[in-house]
This record gives structure tokens, C-alpha cells and sequence, in this order.
């Protein structure tokens, strides 16, 4: 991230958990979302856990979601749009588009030959600082591999320079793990 290596543990439970524990020059923090609640400890910010604004929370909840919109789509709310086929890292992709009640609309990249998610394109609003303007984020997922039956992508980029920027390498992925009671709740 922004150039450092940053060691990040993530925590999902469907439907009711998102956590990501992350570790990055000598400090340890997390971001926390349940169905009701969220949190935020990034020391390098605040010393002091901070609950997530409703607005913001609402928005990232749906991470709680393991399979991600394409899955059941219908059943989630979206309505889905064959956009035709692109190229993505030199492969043929079908280019989806999902779009939820709202509006919003976010492309997926699908490849004609695996039918693995190939690539993501989010349009999103960059915020105060950016005069609120929208960018397409774009997120490619990559080095696909077997666990207890399910591939997951072992490599996700996401494009540009900001936070968000940069490559996550998996090296485990734990299916059905007990997760412990206290991994749902903030604390410092």
C-alpha cells in the first residue's frame, strides 16, 4: 500500500462479518463491519476506535456478502446487462453489467474460456479533496486456486496511486474456520 508491505488478515462470516486486521510499520489496526455496527482503528489517523458513519457503513456492507453480487444476482436486487465481450490482460472477457435498485451500476469481467472474474470496474465518487468527481476504480483478479473445492483469486490489483492502490498476494485461505466471538467486536 502506497508503496509499503502491509500484512493483512481478512475475517468473513457470512452475512454477518467483515474484518480486516492489517499491520504496517510496527502498527496494528483493523476495520470492522457487522450487519448493525462498524469500526475503524487505524492508528496512524486516531488513537481512539471510531464507529462508522451510517452513511459509510451502509455502503460497505456489502461485504458481507462472500460471493459477491454476480452470485444470485436477482435475488439480491441487481439486474444484469451483457455489455458484449472486451479484452483484459490479452484474454476475451463477457462484460457484465450489474446494476442495483439505486442506479449505480459497477462492471464485471468475466473470462469467455475460465468463467473466473477477471476484473472489476467500480465508478465511484473520490470525495472532498477531488471535488467529488467519479473514477473508475478497476481491480483484476488473478493466480486462481483450488480451496476445499472453491477458487479463489490468489492475486488482486487494484490500479492507481491512492490508498486503495496496489497488489494483495493470498498465501492461506481457510474455509468454514471457527471464528471467535471477540473478532466481531472493536477493541484497541
Amino acid at each position: 500500500m502506497m508503496g509499503n508491505e502491509v500484512e493483512v488478515k481478512v475475517t468473513k462470516v457470512q452475512g454477518k462479518l467483515n474484518r480486516v486486521d492489517f499491520a504496517v510499520g510496527g502498527n496494528n489496526g483493523y476495520t470492522l463491519v457487522t450487519p448493525d455496527k462498524g469500526w475503524m482503528y487505524i492508528p496512524m489517523r486516531s488513537d481512539e476506535v471510531q464507529e462508522i458513519p451510517a452513511e459509510r457503513l451502509k455502503a460497505m456492507q456489502d461485504q458481507l456478502d462472500i460471493a459477491g453480487p454476480l452470485v444470485d444476482y436477482t435475488a439480491k436486487g441487481y439486474k444484469a446487462t451483457l455489455l458484449g465481450k472486451d479484452t483484459v490482460k490479452g484474454s476475451d472477457a463477457w462484460k457484465i453489467q450489474l446494476t442495483d435498485s439505486t442506479g449505480k451500476s459497477n462492471t464485471y469481467l468475466i473470462d469467455t474460456k475460465t468463467h473466473l472474474l477477471v476484473q472489476m470496474r467500480i465508478l465511484t465518487v473520490m470525495g472532498i479533496r477531488n471535488n467529488n468527481q467519479q473514477a473508475e476504480v478497476i481491480t483484476d483478479f488473478a493466480d486462481y486456486k483450488d480451496f476445499d473445492g472453491v477458487l479463489f483469486p490468489q492475486t488482486v490489483t487494484t490500479e492507481g496511486t491512492g490508498m486503495g492502490a496496489g497488489s494483495m498476494i493470498f498465501d492461506t485461505v481457510k474455509i468454514n474456520a471457527p471464528v471467535d466471538d471477540s473478532v466481531y467486536k472493536p477493541s484497541k
